[in-house]
């Protein structure tokens, strides 16, 4: 069924079909490694955030999110090579879907407030009384986010609790 020749995408599309999540459509992007000591392979498979309307469609990891920001009936992605990617889709449906294509993998993201969701992985820096948000990405960007001192305090104490949590846990 693999043929050297193909490019990724004809091999991905000669896969199986993709299952359907309401007007939304869930790849799975797989690999296939060959052994030389075996005739056997082996599927890696990386879960995308797929967002897909009727003119366009943005497939993402979710390690390359940073942030999502809505502006009313838009959102925009905003990922860790600083591309600003503009989305038909309100907030709340994009945070739906990442639900529904994520499951548990769905944690690293945080809604915070009535505008943003933020990958948690790339929160660095939280000033409440300045209202002010830094995330750092994996290449050195650096992204300062207003947000409501609500929002930024409940962040900070989820985060806090999430630390201290994990601590326990690998104490033991």
């Amino acid at each position: 069924n693999f043929r050297p020749s193909q490019t990724r995408w004809e091999r991905l599309v000669s896969t199986q079909p993709q299952p359907q999540v309401g007007i939304f459509s869930l790849i799975y992007f797989s690999k296939q490694r060959y052994n030389n000591n075996s005739n056997r392979s082996t599927s890696i498979v990386a879960k995308h955030i797929v967002i897909s309307t009727s003119v366009d469609m943005i497939g993402l990891l979710p390690e390359h999110i940073v942030y999502i920001s809505s502006d009313g009936n838009y959102s925009s992605i905003i990922t860790i090579s600083g591309d600003n990617l503009l989305c038909s889709q309100q907030l709340g449906q994009l945070e739906r879907l990442i639900e529904e294509q994520l499951g548990i993998d769905a944690s690293c993201f945080i809604r915070i407030g009535k505008c943003l969701i933020v990958n948690k992985n790339f929160v660095s820096f939280i000033n409440i009384s300045q209202q002010k948000l830094l995330l750092l990405d994996c290449i050195g960007h650096s992204h300062v986010i207003k947000a409501s001192r609500e929002a930024l305090k409940r962040l900070k104490e989820y985060i806090e609790k999430e630390a201290t949590s994990e601590q326990w846990h690998s104490q033991y």
